[in-house]
């Protein structure tokens, strides 16, 4: 606790060594990623899951790694990649965990963005964060909104307000700045 999370990495990677069974040894090693990632030692927290990989049976881990690979992704790699790894990953534990599954569409959402796949935020991430319980106010307007836009090919799943007409080309700002 005191240590930050590098040391907390190398306490969790140790345990994993340490432990027999091969479930409590995988969710420490992707609990160690994660630190890694936390600690901005995405190559290192990759190479980690990548030994983990083989023994991650259990949804929830393997979308905790799917986190973990999705935000190194998207802070280091190709915003696209990230936005596939993170829907990927939710898309199994939408009914089990949701708390889980918001966080990596929204994960999902800035890496649509960045890569400048709107049409994924509303075609992908808003029908599925619509099935989530809740309404999430960081996807659902700008899935709408864009829809809006002309992106798409209907409204999300769940919109609480019909959409507004497209507005001229070029018109500022545009949804994604606003959100």
């Amino acid at each position: 606790r005191r240590g930050g999370p590098a040391a907390a990495a190398a306490a969790l990677e140790r345990a994993a060594e340490l432990t027999p069974a091969a479930a409590a040894r995988a969710r420490r090693l992707v609990a160690a990623a994660e630190c890694l990632a936390e600690a901005g030692q995405g190559g290192s927290a990759l190479a980690l899951l990548d030994r983990t990989e083989p023994a991650a049976a259990d949804p929830a881990l393997r979308a905790r790694m799917a986190r973990v690979r999705g935000q190194v992704e998207l802070e280091a790699g190709t915003p696209g990649v990230a936005c596939t790894l993170l829907l990927e990953g939710a898309r199994p534990i939408l009914g089990s965990a949701p708390e889980q599954a918001t966080e990596m569409l929204v994960l999902a959402t800035w890496a649509a963005l960045a890569a400048n796949q709107l049409d994924r935020i509303v075609d992908e991430i808003g029908p599925a964060m619509a099935g989530l319980p809740g309404d999430d106010v960081r996807v659902g307007p700008v899935a709408s909104s864009l829809f809006a836009f002309g992106l798409g090919g209907g409204p999300p799943a769940g919109a609480r307000e019909p959409p507004r007409p497209p507005r001229p080309a070029g018109a500022w700002p545009h949804p994604a700045f606003v959100w």
